[in-house]
């Protein structure tokens, strides 16, 4: 019996979360948690800070739709051989 296929924005959201329980836990190792410590430098401008952020965003919930692509392709392969 084959089974379910993953929606793809589910996983992408799920990336999304796990990236970002990722980065806090990564921050708070590192001490980073304590603003006082914490220097910004905005010196080539806000939107491009704005934007280095956005994209460090798209790792986490790209790799997960990926994975769950391929899920999908290997289920609906099954699928097919059974019938």
């Amino acid at each position: 019996m084959p089974q379910r296929k993953w929606s793809l924005i589910r996983s992408g959201l799920y990336g999304l979360i796990v990236q970002l329980v990722a980065i806090w836990l990564s921050d708070w190792y590192w001490g980073t948690h304590d603003w006082e410590r914490v220097t910004f430098f905005l010196e080539s401008g806000v939107l491009r800070v704005i934007l280095a952020a956005l994209l460090s965003l798209f790792p986490g919930p790209v790799a997960f739709i990926l994975v769950a692509g391929l899920h999908n392709f290997l289920v609906g392969r099954s699928a097919k051989r059974l019938d």
